[in-house]
Protein backbone atom coordinates (compact mmCIF):
# COMPACT_ATOMS: atom_id res chain seq x y z
CA UNK A 1 0.00 0.00 0.00
CA UNK A 2 2.57 2.54 1.02
CA UNK A 3 4.52 1.62 -2.13
CA UNK A 4 2.52 2.22 -4.45
CA UNK A 5 1.32 5.43 -3.06
CA UNK A 6 4.51 6.45 -2.74
CA UNK A 7 6.70 4.82 -5.56
CA UNK A 8 8.46 7.35 -7.31
CA UNK A 9 7.45 10.20 -5.80
CA UNK A 10 10.09 9.75 -2.53
CA UNK A 11 13.34 8.24 -3.79
CA UNK A 12 12.07 5.61 -0.77
CA UNK A 13 12.71 1.99 -1.92
CA UNK A 14 10.44 -0.40 -0.13
CA UNK A 15 9.78 -4.21 0.14
CA UNK A 16 7.54 -5.97 2.54
CA UNK A 17 9.22 -8.85 4.04
CA UNK A 18 8.55 -11.47 6.70
CA UNK A 19 10.34 -14.27 8.70
CA UNK A 20 13.61 -15.38 8.22
CA UNK A 21 14.46 -13.69 5.23
CA UNK A 22 14.45 -10.83 7.28
CA UNK A 23 17.99 -10.76 8.17
CA UNK A 24 19.37 -11.52 4.34
CA UNK A 25 17.21 -8.41 2.86
CA UNK A 26 18.20 -6.02 5.37
CA UNK A 27 21.50 -7.11 4.86
CA UNK A 28 21.07 -6.80 1.00
CA UNK A 29 19.44 -3.54 1.32
CA UNK A 30 22.51 -2.05 3.34
CA UNK A 31 24.71 -2.45 0.67
CA UNK A 32 23.12 -0.08 -1.89
CA UNK A 33 21.82 2.24 0.91
CA UNK A 34 22.90 4.87 3.63
CA UNK A 35 19.49 3.57 5.89
CA UNK A 36 17.48 1.25 5.73
CA UNK A 37 14.84 1.36 8.23
CA UNK A 38 12.29 -1.82 9.20
CA UNK A 39 8.66 -0.90 10.87
CA UNK A 40 8.05 -4.06 12.29
CA UNK A 41 4.94 -4.69 14.89
CA UNK A 42 5.25 -3.25 18.25
CA UNK A 43 5.37 -6.29 20.54
CA UNK A 44 8.22 -9.10 20.98
CA UNK A 45 7.10 -11.44 19.13
CA UNK A 46 8.79 -13.22 16.24
CA UNK A 47 8.91 -10.53 13.65
CA UNK A 48 10.08 -8.21 16.08
CA UNK A 49 12.65 -10.24 16.78
CA UNK A 50 13.97 -10.87 13.92
CA UNK A 51 13.79 -7.00 13.18
CA UNK A 52 16.02 -6.61 16.16
CA UNK A 53 18.64 -8.71 15.56
CA UNK A 54 19.34 -7.49 12.05
CA UNK A 55 19.18 -3.68 13.44
CA UNK A 56 22.05 -1.68 14.62
CA UNK A 57 19.90 0.59 16.30
CA UNK A 58 16.06 0.28 17.87
CA UNK A 59 14.04 3.47 17.81
CA UNK A 60 10.71 2.93 19.71
CA UNK A 61 8.20 5.64 19.13
CA UNK A 62 6.31 6.05 22.72
CA UNK A 63 3.22 8.55 23.18
CA UNK A 64 4.14 10.91 26.49
CA UNK A 65 1.63 8.77 28.93
CA UNK A 66 2.42 6.33 31.72
CA UNK A 67 0.48 3.40 29.87
CA UNK A 68 2.12 4.04 26.56
CA UNK A 69 5.85 4.55 28.36
CA UNK A 70 5.33 1.16 30.50
CA UNK A 71 4.34 -0.80 27.60
CA UNK A 72 8.01 -0.32 25.45
CA UNK A 73 9.49 -2.53 28.14
CA UNK A 74 9.05 -5.66 26.21
CA UNK A 75 10.43 -4.29 23.01
CA UNK A 76 13.36 -1.94 25.07
CA UNK A 77 13.68 -5.34 27.00
CA UNK A 78 14.61 -7.52 23.43
CA UNK A 79 17.17 -4.85 22.76
CA UNK A 80 18.64 -4.75 25.42
CA UNK A 81 21.37 -7.63 25.13
CA UNK A 82 22.20 -7.05 21.67
CA UNK A 83 21.54 -3.08 20.63
CA UNK A 84 20.95 0.51 21.88
CA UNK A 85 17.56 1.26 21.68
CA UNK A 86 16.22 4.94 21.85
CA UNK A 87 12.54 6.13 22.87
CA UNK A 88 10.83 8.77 20.05
CA UNK A 89 8.31 10.87 21.75
CA UNK A 90 4.95 10.68 19.49
CA UNK A 91 2.48 12.43 19.55
CA UNK A 92 3.47 15.19 21.98
CA UNK A 93 1.36 18.29 22.56
CA UNK A 94 2.88 21.61 21.31
CA UNK A 95 3.91 24.03 23.94
CA UNK A 96 4.97 27.66 23.29
CA UNK A 97 8.74 28.67 24.50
Amino acid sequence: MREQKLKGKTGLDFTAITGWRTAAEVERRARDHDIVLIDSPPHAETEARLAVRAATLILVPVQPSPMDVWATRPTLDLAKPRRSGLLILNRVPPRPI
